[in-house]
């Protein structure tokens, strides 16, 4: 009923190649698209491939109702194959956009942030990523804070057959 294409240790095997870092944004453009409803999904941009390397988020999502992996509301994603060190690059991305935030408030320049949710996505191992999640949920910056690795693909994958098996055949 579920099938498992790809399993989380070939995830991360798989992040340690050039492509992962092109092709992550669009791994996840897919699972968004297929794991919420058309009708609740208000807004998807996750630029992959040439495209990967744009300024700003990596990801962002607008969504009228939530899903065990996609929150409701505005979402930032960012996205990342760090193998070794997942938490640093998480840790340097989030530092990034808060003072990117500053700088548009000290420029009179209205952001509510506390309406977003901030996931960080690696496609490796991160044993400690809920606690990363939970150590930044209540720094008063995002709404919601939440860190998905290799097993959080894994499960979402298992949502979602036919991405996993896209995955599987392209790895």
């Amino acid at each position: 009923r579920c099938p498992k294409w790809i399993t989380a240790q070939e995830l991360d095997r798989w992040a340690a190649t050039p492509l992962a870092k092109v092709m992550l944004p669009d791994l996840l453009r897919r699972l968004v698209r297929v794991t919420v409803p058309r009708n609740h999904l208000q807004r998807i941009d996750f630029p992959a491939g040439a495209e990967a390397q744009r300024p700003g988020y990596d990801g962002t999502t607008v969504t009228t109702e939530g899903t065990t992996f996609v929150p409701k509301g505005i979402t930032f994603w960012e996205l990342g194959c760090v193998v070794g060190n997942p938490r640093g690059k998480a840790q340097d991305d989030y530092d990034n956009r808060i003072k990117e935030h500053k700088a548009r408030i000290a420029r009179g320049e209205t952001e509510n942030l506390k309406e977003a949710t901030f996931v960080a996505v690696t496609a490796v191992d991160w044993q400690k990523a809920q606690e990363w999640a939970a150590e930044h949920a209540t720094d008063g910056y995002f709404g919601a804070v939440r860190a998905y690795d290799s097993n959080t693909l894994e499960h979402w994958m298992q949502d979602a057959p036919a991405v996993g098996l896209w995955l599987a055949q392209e790895v």
